[in-house]
């Protein structure tokens, strides 16, 4: 595997099969050494979002400049940014911002809050 340029990992084909490549390349963690841990690979409920305005302006800047890359006939890049604004709404819209921001402030009591 190269990383930076550099090699940093040798896989052999016959000592592995694709769910090792795909963990290593992503960071997903696949496996029963993993079991019940976070697979976390495009993880968008982090504290920098929990203000409304950050999380409208990620998903309009992604959807606007697919829609500009359409306009110009670049297709291949208007469906990777509109790709992008819809999966970023979508990973909005099944975060719970409450515990997030219980969790950014240390609160382990279940209370509920908001920022």
């Amino acid at each position: 595997m190269f990383r930076r340029g550099r090699i940093v990992d040798h896989l052999d084909v016959k000592d592995t099969d694709g769910h090792y490549v795909v963990a290593y390349i992503t960071g997903a963690k696949t496996g029963a050494e993993f079991e019940g841990s976070a697979q976390v690979v495009f993880n968008l409920g982090v504290p920098f979002f929990l203000p409304v305005w950050r999380r409208v302006l990620v998903v309009v800047v992604a959807i606007a400049w697919g829609l500009f890359e359409f306009a110009n006939g670049q297709f291949f890049w208007g469906i990777v940014f509109v790709g992008m604004g819809s999966i970023a709404t979508w990973k909005f819209g099944q975060t719970d911002w409450f515990q997030v921001a219980d969790d950014d402030r240390g609160n382990k009591e279940g209370v509920r809050s908001w920022p």
